[in-house]
Parts: C-alpha cells; sequence; structure tokens
C-alpha cells in the first residue's frame, strides 16, 4: 500500500532528474561548436523539446529555465548587465516563450496519449473480462484483435491469429453462414446476426454479430451449444410429455392447474384449454374429498408419491381407475411451489383384473359343482398338489397320487397306453384326450373320458396342464347295447335284402315271361282280325268291321303296354356304368332322333347351360327321350311350339314346354306305371315313359318333380346324386322350323 502511495513520487523525481541531466547535456552538446550568443537556442532547443515530450510541462519548463540560465552563466559575452540589450532580450524572451509553448503541447500530448492508452488498457479490460469472443478485423479480412474467450472458443492460442487472414485460420468458415454473414456486413455496411453449427475442431453452436466500422468489422461471438443443447433436451422432454400415453398435469400448491398434457385429454376427455386455470378438484369423485388435502401435505413435506390408486371422473361423467405418481416441483431457491402428476389409465386392468377374480371364483364354483374331477398337474405332467376331487373318487391318500402316483389308481391294461399317450402329449404340448377305467374308492372300475389342455404363459411356454375325467360308464353300456343291436338289425337287413332281392328277380322273370307269353295271344288277334277285315270284310256288316278294327286296336296297344312293361323291367336288371357326361350332346343326339316328330310344325327349342356330371350315358340319353318326347307331344296343340332344356342351379336340370299342361292335383300320379293324365285318344303312350324316367333318376341317386298348370304348359325337373364335375357348356339356342318342306335353323 505504502509503494502505492509513493510510486507518483519517485516517478516525478525522474522526470524532473531527466530534465536536469537534458539541459547540461544540452551544454555539453554546445561547447564544441562555440556557437555565438546569438544563437543560443539551436543546440538548446531540441533537448528542451524532448525534456517536455517525456516528462511533460514541468519537466520542460524546468530545462527551458536551466538552459537561459546557462547562456548568461556560460557566454562571457552575455552579462547580467548587458541584458538591456533589447534584441538579446527579444531572443532571449522568444527562446524562453517557445520553451514554455513546447512544454505546454507537450503535457497535453502527454495526457492525451495517458487518457488513450487508459482508454485502450480498459477497452482490453472489458473485452477480456466479457463472456462473449470478440474478433477485430481490418478490410483485409485480418486478425487485429482477439480476446481470449474466442481464442478459447476457436481453439487457438493467445496472439497466435494477430496478423493472420481469417479464412487462412478457419478455412471452414468461408463457405458457411458465418462467411455469408460477414462479408454481407462488410460490403453492404449492416449489422448481421448469425446462429448456426461451426464443424471440429470447434463442434459448438455459434451466434455471431457483426459490426461493421471504418477500421474494418468487430465480431462478437456466443457459444450457444449449451442453450441449444438445453432447448433440445427441453423440445424433447415436450415432445414426450406431449406423445405420452399418460396424463402429466403441473398444479401449484392451490391446487390450480398450469400444465395438461394430450394423454391428460385423452384419459380424462377434458382440453388443455378447459382445464389449465382450473382447480384439480373437478376429476376428483365427491366422495373422496380427503384425497387432495392429503397430497398437499405430502408434497408440503417434499415426499414423492408412488403408484397410488384411485379413482377419476371424466368430462363424460364415467368413472375411471388411475395411477398416480405425483412429484414436488420446486423453485430455483429448492422452495416447493407446486407438483407434478403421472396418471396412468388403469381401469381396462382393474375390470380385467375384477374379470379374472370372477372368472376364478367361478370355476372354483363350477369345480365343486360339477360332477366331473377336476385335476390340474405341474408343466412335466406330474401332480404337485392335493386333488380332493381325485381322492374323494379313487381312495387315494394324497401322498399316493402326487408325481405320477394317479396312474396306479388305472386299469393295468389301461396303465401303459395311457402313461404312453399323456407322455407324448407332455413333450408335445398338444392336448390330451383318451378314455380309460379308473377304479373307484369301492373297487369298481368306471370308464372316463379325461380332456387335457395345457395353460400357456406368453412367451409360449407351459405353465400348469389342467383337465377334467367324466364317468361315461352308462354311455359306455348303452353303447355297448347299440351296438349288438345294430349287429342283430344288420343281419337283419342282410337277410331281408337277400330275400327282397329274390323277389324282385322272380318277379322280373315273371313279368318278362308273362310279357312273352301274352305276345303269341295278341298276334293271333291281331293276325286274324286283320285277315278278317281284309278277306271278308265287304261281306260284314259295319258294326262287325268295327268290332274287328276295335279288337285290333286294342291287341296293338296291348303290345304296346307289353313292351313298356318289358322296357321297365329290363332297368331293373341292367347295371350302372358310370362316367363323366355333357347332357348337352346327350340333348343335341336326342334332338336330332326326333326330328321327324317336328315335321310340319313351327317348334323354337332352347339350349342352356347344362353342366356336366356323372352318370350313364345310355340310362341319361332315355330320360332326355322321354321328356323331350313328352314335351312335343303334348305341344303339338300350339301354333308355336317353344321347349327349353337347361339347367336351374348347379344340381337340378330340367325341360319346359309351353303345352296343354295339367292339373297340379294329379302331380302325384304321373310317375307311376300305366298312369295318364289325358286319354288314350288325344295323346298317344303307354303311360310308361314317366315311370322310367323315374327309375332311372332314382337308380344315380336324385329326384325328380314337376309343375303345370292347364294350358300353362309344364316343366320336369331332374337331379342326380353327384354335383358337376366342371363348369357350365356355352349356351346354345336352337330354333327349328318347316315351312314348304325346307327345314332352317
Amino acid at each position: 500500500m505504502q509503494d502505492s502511495l509513493f510510486a507518483p513520487l519517485r516517478l516525478a523525481r525522474h522526470r524532473y532528474l531527466a530534465a536536469i541531466l537534458l539541459a547540461i547535456a544540452a551544454q555539453v552538446a554546445r561547447a564544441p561548436f562555440h556557437l555565438t550568443s546569438t544563437l543560443p537556442f539551436i543546440t538548446y532547443a531540441p533537448l528542451v523539446l524532448m525534456s517536455a515530450l517525456l516528462g511533460g510541462f514541468g519537466p520542460g519548463l524546468l530545462t527551458t529555465t536551466l538552459c537561459v540560465l546557462e547562456i548568461f552563466y556560460f557566454s562571457p559575452a552575455l552579462s547580467f548587465f548587458a541584458a538591456n540589450d533589447w534584441p538579446v532580450l527579444q531572443r532571449l524572451g522568444a527562446f524562453f516563450a517557445t520553451g514554455v509553448v513546447i512544454s505546454v503541447l507537450a503535457e497535453g500530448l502527454k495526457r492525451d496519449r495517458a487518457r488513450l492508452s487508459e482508454s485502450h488498457r480498459n477497452t482490453s479490460v472489458f473485452l477480456e473480462s466479457i463472456s462473449d469472443g470478440f474478433i477485430a478485423l481490418n478490410h483485409e479480412w485480418r486478425c487485429t484483435y482477439m480476446n481470449a474467450t474466442a481464442a478459447k472458443m476457436m481453439g487457438r492460442k493467445s496472439g497466435e491469429p494477430l496478423g493472420k487472414s481469417v479464412w487462412e485460420l478457419w478455412p471452414q468458415a468461408s463457405d458457411s453462414r458465418f462467411g455469408v454473414a460477414c462479408r454481407r456486413a462488410m460490403s453492404e455496411n449492416v449489422t448481421v446476426q448469425v446462429e448456426a453449427f461451426y464443424p471440429g475442431p470447434c463442434d459448438a453452436w455459434f451466434e455471431v454479430r457483426c459490426y461493421p466500422s471504418p477500421a474494418g468489422l468487430s465480431l462478437f461471438i456466443t457459444d450457444t451449444t449449451q442453450r441449444k443443447s438445453g432447448e433440445e433436451k427441453s423440445r424433447l422432454f415436450t415432445s414426450i410429455v406431449e406423445r405420452s400415453d399418460d396424463a402429466i398435469i403441473s398444479k401449484n400448491l392451490d391446487g390450480i392447474i398450469v400444465t395438461w398434457n394430450a394423454g391428460a385429454e385423452r384419459i380424462y376427455g377434458y382440453t388443455s384449454e378447459e382445464m389449465v386455470g382450473r382447480h384439480i378438484s373437478l376429476i376428483i369423485p365427491n366422495e373422496r374429498p380427503y384425497e387432495l388435502p392429503m397430497l398437499i401435505d405430502d408434497l408440503r413435506r417434499g415426499a414423492k408419491i408412488d403408484h397410488y390408486e384411485t379413482e377419476r371422473v371424466r368430462k363424460d361423467g364415467m368413472r375411471i381407475f388411475v395411477s398416480l405418481t405425483v412429484s414436488p416441483i420446486r423453485d430455483a431457491q429448492q422452495r416447493i411451489v407446486g407438483a407434478s402428476v403421472i396418471g396412468r389409465d388403469m381401469t381396462d386392468s382393474k375390470l380385467a383384473e375384477r374379470a379374472l377374480g370372477m372368472s376364478e371364483q367361478r370355476y372354483r364354483s363350477l369345480t365343486l359343482a360339477t360332477s366331473q374331477i377336476v385335476w390340474n398337474t405341474d408343466p412335466q405332467g406330474e401332480m404337485r398338489e392335493d386333488l380332493p376331487m381325485w381322492r374323494e373318487f379313487t381312495g387315494q391318500t394324497s401322498e399316493e397320487l402326487k408325481g405320477q402316483g394317479w396312474i396306479d389308481a388305472l386299469h393295468p391294461v389301461d396303465r401303459e397306453r395311457t402313461a404312453d399317450l399323456w407322455s407324448r402329449s407332455v413333450s408335445s404340448r398338444s392336448l390330451y384326450h383318451t378314455e380309460f377305467r379308473l377304479r373307484r374308492h369301492d373297487g369298481e372300475y368306471r370308464h372316463m373320458a379325461v380332456h387335457g389342455v395345457p395353460v400357456l404363459e406368453r412367451d409360449g411356454t407351459i405353465r400348469e396342464w389342467v383337465g377334467t375325467c367324466a364317468d361315461i360308464t352308462d354311455r359306455v353300456l348303452a353303447e355297448e347295447e347299440v351296438r349288438k343291436l345294430n349287429e342283430k338289425l344288420e343281419k337283419r337287413v342282410v337277410e331281408r335284402t337277400a330275400e327282397l332281392e329274390t323277389a324282385n328277380q322272380e318277379l322280373e322273370a315273371f313279368a318278362y315271361s308273362v310279357s312273352h307269353d301274352l305276345r303269341a295271344p295278341l298276334r293271333a288277334v291281331d293276325g286274324f282280325s286283320r285277315i278278317l277285315l281284309e278277306d271278308y270284310g265287304p261281306q260284314l256288316p259295319n258294326e262287325a268291321q268295327h268290332y274287328l278294327q276295335v279288337a285290333r286296336d286294342n291287341a296293338l296297344q296291348m303290345g304296346d303296354l307289353i313292351d313298356g312293361l318289358l322296357a321297365f323291367s329290363h332297368l331293373g336288371r341292367q347295371p350302372l356304368r358310370k362316367r363323366t357326361v355333357a347332357p348337352a350332346d346327350l340333348v343335341r343326339q336326342v334332338l336330332e332322333d326326333l326330328r321327324l316328330e317336328q315335321t310340319g310344325r313351327r317348334v323354337e327349342i332352347t339350349v342352356g347351360n347344362l353342366p356336366v356330371c356323372e352318370g350313364d350315358p345310355l340310362l341319361l340319353k332315355q330320360v332326355f327321350v322321354n321328356l323331350l318326347s313328352n314335351a312335343l307331344k303334348y305341344s303339338r296343340t300350339r301354333e308355336n311350339a317353344h321347349i327349353e332344356i337347361a339347367a336351374a342351379d348347379s344340381t337340378a336340370y330340367y325341360v319346359r314346354d309351353n303345352g296343354v299342361g295339367f292339373d297340379m292335383r294329379y302331380a302325384d300320379k304321373l310317375f307311376g306305371v300305366f298312369e295318364r293324365l289325358h286319354r288314350v285318344g288325344e295323346y298317344e303312350g303307354a303311360g310308361v315313359g314317366l315311370a322310367i324316367v323315374q327309375r332311372i333318376v332314382h337308380r344315380h341317386g336324385g329326384r325328380v318333380w314337376a309343375e303345370a298348370a292347364v294350358n300353362q304348359g309344364a316343366t320336369f325337373y331332374f337331379t342326380l346324386a353327384q354335383a358337376p364335375a366342371c363348369e357350365p357348356s356355352p349356351d346354345e339356342s336352337l330354333r327349328v322350323e318347316e315351312s314348304g318342306g325346307e327345314v332352317t335353323a
């Protein structure tokens, strides 16, 4: 402290001592030249100026005064008493005045230098003390000043960048946003601010403010890496909060909500606008008024509350279960000013937990109520727990049934098979189904149907096996009785079938024999009637001729009936030769065979979709022959006959005409042998054709039926047992007319 007080005095003493020495040096420098007294200032003036410049006003004035005294003392031509010589006095006065002026000017210059030095020192101290980096550049982009903070930011030593081009020191900055900002500030003379990331060696974010000046460019640099990191963390935290499925709420100690995230909107149904600024009690059930004061008291003590399960009320009034984690919020002085509440909706899990509890209770109740034995084992298929129902049924003790001991209660014949099947089910984790005989506590073996399933964990491993044993002894005995009855029935069916086959064969043989035995007398009746009419017809009265003609017609009709009977009988003996059949081809063949029946008529025949089927082609052709013959016969009274052959769906075929039809009240007589719904005089036939159709269709496992109305036509449908094997054939339409002996299609 004392040194600092006397330092200015020592400095002043040195300046005045220097002034005296400079005055002496002036006299010493003048002596060799022996200058006249008229020019004393030629040697004194430079040293006076030097003294003033170095010491200021005081030392300069002292050197001037000493030099004047030296002139009087060392110049004999000038004595003090000769000083009244006016020119000499003028010159001395000019010298003294010059010295005074020089001293005054030097003092001013000294003070200006001191102020400038102080200003520079203060500026340097300020620039070195600020937290921002500072760089001064001249117009050639060379660094004229860089504070320590900037040097540290840029990874340079202090003073190293001075005089060097900024683009040489940091070449990566030239094409970056920093370089663009600097060049714009310099060229446009405007202040420019930019923030960007500067890669290695800095690897940091910087905010640079560029201020142009007459000397060049001043750069203030702020390292914003920490702020950017904080902003990124804040943004990430905000994103996590907003994207969280949990409700994240902040409130003050008065219970007023401050923040309300999207998860809270989803869980509670209120939007952020509806809840921020309102009291948290809005979502607390009325019967829980104690919760909020309790939580606030815990928060004031700095306690954190984890997984507090409670209920809350949604906007729609629904009660939900939530799990709350409440943490205190502290300010900068570590005072507790609020709370953050993370709420997780536990409604689904709570309901599932309740349902699981109810299910388990129902399971236990069902186990007690059922007549079956309910059992469970460990994942390896061994019994570890006590099974009261098993013990009660078998009489085994809990120790006897543990592990694989339950197998000892099975019938000896069933043990090996059951153990092997159980082992394979456990190994393959597959369902376990079997039957075995289980010894009851009274020694009787009862038949059991056993079903077991593995209960799996989330990872697919087996947690346990559960199953049931149902007593099916009564069912087994009943099945055995049914089996015996079936054996008797099958034996009886075989016997009856053989009897029926024998009867049918005898009936067919009888019908064939009768048909052949009747042909001879019929031929005789027809022959002799024809001879009588040809040879003696003119001699017989008309009435006799009529009787002979009637006898002959009846003989012919009887012949047709016999032919029909033979054909019908022949169907029973003819074996089925099934193969794939195209009905469309059969219809074309039949239409070609029946072309004569269309002569002289206008008949339009349409052949639609006829799916391929499986059957005997000869018999199926006979079906179409009989049906199409009937359609042509019973539509002959129509001026324009229409006949359609197609399939109603994938299994049913039909033949439709617009003929005379029939009354559906008599439809049950259509397919009987020799049954007719029209008189012989109107339409010829023996009444066997539809019976043959029905028999062929029945032999193919199908059925046949008809729909009609009087004078509105008829439709005959039939199905076959086997579905069509491929796609339907293309539609065909055929119109056949005869006009003047010319057939056109």
